[in-house]
């Protein structure tokens, strides 16, 4: 969930964002590609004496930045260095000076390792992938990394996924494995050069 900015709590109601002065985020750009323990300076441009503050909010688990009462808008976002890959949401909000609205505006940065994995799995419970007619499930794909240190991948952009017969599975391009048709097939996850399979099986529901 986003973590509240301080002093702006509850003063960006859901009418309260559509005033008619508008905030835009010119830095980073929507997917920029960052790593864990990065520094990222958040570029807001806003008109002038328009806003009385403006801050960021930011996915959990990165942490928001401070608020600004006055240009320019330059903010710092701290990258974890703990934190899982894939995309994470920031939102520029501002309150107006009028005190009769505000704007905001998001953008998505792309949190990566700077290394590909020397080695990719699934978890254990995931293989093989069993499930009825209709149903559904997420894949849980781990890795370690030259150091020795792991990640969960499953959210990573770099993680991609290819079902072997689309009239059994389909799968979403974060790995939601969708069960359309009986029989059994393979599931192909690749990062880079690492590539695993896992073995899909598709049976009717028991009937009652």
């Amino acid at each position: 969930m986003y973590i509240a900015i301080k002093l702006l709590t509850g003063l960006c109601a859901f009418a309260f964002c559509f005033a008619a002065a508008e905030l835009k985020i010119t830095s980073p750009k929507d997917e920029t590609v960052v790593h864990p323990g990065d520094t990222v300076e958040v570029v807001v441009s806003a008109p002038a004496n328009e806003f009385s503050v403006i801050g960021i909010s930011a996915y959990s688990p990165i942490p928001g930045s401070d608020n600004r009462t006055s240009p320019p808008y330059r903010f710092t976002v701290h990258v974890p260095r703990n934190i899982t890959p894939g995309l994470y949401m920031l939102t520029a909000v501002g309150a107006t000076t009028k005190g009769d609205g505000g704007s905001e505006d998001r953008v998505r940065i792309d949190v990566e390792e700077p290394d590909d994995p020397v080695r990719i799995w699934v978890d254990a419970q995931d293989e093989p992938l069993e499930l009825k007619l209709g149903g559904g499930t997420g894949v849980t794909v781990m890795g370690t990394f030259p150091d020795g240190h792991g990640r969960f991948l499953y959210k990573s952009k770099r993680t991609k996924y290819r079902s072997a017969d689309l009239h059994v599975v389909t799968v979403t391009d974060d790995g939601f494995v969708k069960a359309v048709g009986e029989g059994s097939t393979e599931l192909r996850i690749s990062i880079g050069d690492k590539k695993i399979v896992l073995r899909v099986v598709v049976t009717k529901p028991v009937e009652k």
